[in-house]
């Protein structure tokens, strides 16, 4: 009996001590906050415009959190309280934030890269709004897969669908969602936007997914871009799909030369217009009439005895009696 009862007292005693150890001294059991929200800001880093999965810490009464412990010569930070139960709990400003009491917060991180540098928030609350868009794609009968590489090729002035396929994985409502499609040109290194078309999305509740279309046509331009869709907010992280396009403007047929003795063969000069290859011209004149040619009576011109001069210019051998 008197076993018993020392153990009791034992086992009550033990209980006390953890139970006194845990409220005087909580970092014995918890995770140290400012390492954990360093983890995630890392994390952040290598997820760009995603914000991570929120971790519950727990902060001690009295702690205060400067953002310039986050702060590198590369990231800077700043903090937001997401909730209002954090709101009226923390004593929060931009960049530092103080705890009046022992509690536990849902913390997370979102980054996005401009200029050089890698600017962060820190989420302490609900998680934040955030943009996902699987099953974004491009679509259209003149928006063809490339045999030449890995992308796309249209027709300048041709137009095509893009379909967003837009939710919010977040706990709070995303406002004013814009999703843009745009072209990228790459100037030795140096990237900036050549073209651009805004669809205004809207608000998107928590939890809530919404599809829209938007037709873009082609600006008057070729070459190869960086075609570029993204949907984003200030409070929602932002979604990217890039893809290559290379843009071709239409090859026409201009006109054929009066022929010419040339090296001992009869030789007529042809033209076109806005082609980016050699044997896109050779095709535009086979296909166009003798009479928009200004073609002399009766010449023909025959693949076979065509020289591709560059991409604008074709040079035929024909019959010898247009020489004379």
């Amino acid at each position: 009996m008197v076993s018993a009862l020392r153990l009791l007292v034992v086992a009550i005693t033990a209980v006390l001590i953890i139970s006194m150890i845990w409220n005087f001294y909580p970092h014995f059991f918890h995770k140290n906050p400012v390492e954990e929200i360093n983890r995630h800001l890392e994390n952040s880093q290598d997820d760009l415009g995603m914000v991570t999965e929120p971790d519950e810490l727990y902060y001690t009464a009295g702690t205060g959190i400067s953002a310039k412990g986050f702060d590198t010569a590369y990231r800077t930070v700043a903090f937001k309280c997401n909730s209002i139960e954090a709101c009226d709990s923390i004593g929060m400003e931009t960049r530092t934030m103080g705890f009046k009491d022992n509690e536990r917060f849902k913390t997370s991180t979102r980054c996005e890269y401009d200029a050089g540098i890698y600017i962060c928030r820190v989420y302490v609350g609900a998680k934040p709004a955030q943009v996902e868009g699987d099953g974004t794609s491009f679509e259209g009968e003149k928006l063809v897969r490339s045999e030449d590489f890995d992308g796309y090729d249209i027709f300048a002035g041709e137009g095509f669908d893009v379909k967003y396929n837009i939710a919010n994985s977040g706990e709070l409502d995303a406002h004013e969602l814009k999703g843009k499609v745009s072209l990228i040109a790459d100037d030795a290194g140096e990237e900036f936007e050549v073209w651009s078309d805004v669809l205004e999305i809207g608000d998107l509740e928590a939890g809530g997914a919404v599809e829209k279309t938007q037709t873009v046509t082609m600006p008057d331009i070729e070459g190869r871009y960086k075609m570029k869709v993204r949907v984003d907010d200030d409070d929602a992280g932002f979604y990217e799909l890039e893809e290559t396009v290379r843009i071709f403007k239409e090859c026409v047929a201009d006109t054929c030369s009066n022929a010419e003795r040339l090296f001992g063969q009869c030789i007529t000069h042809c033209s076109c217009s806005e082609c980016s290859f050699g044997f896109k011209c050779l095709n535009a004149i086979l296909e166009e009439s003798a009479e928009n040619l200004e073609l002399e009576e009766g010449m023909e011109l025959v693949a076979e005895n065509a020289e591709v001069i560059g991409s604008r210019f074709v040079d035929f051998e024909v019959d010898g009696e247009f020489c004379q």
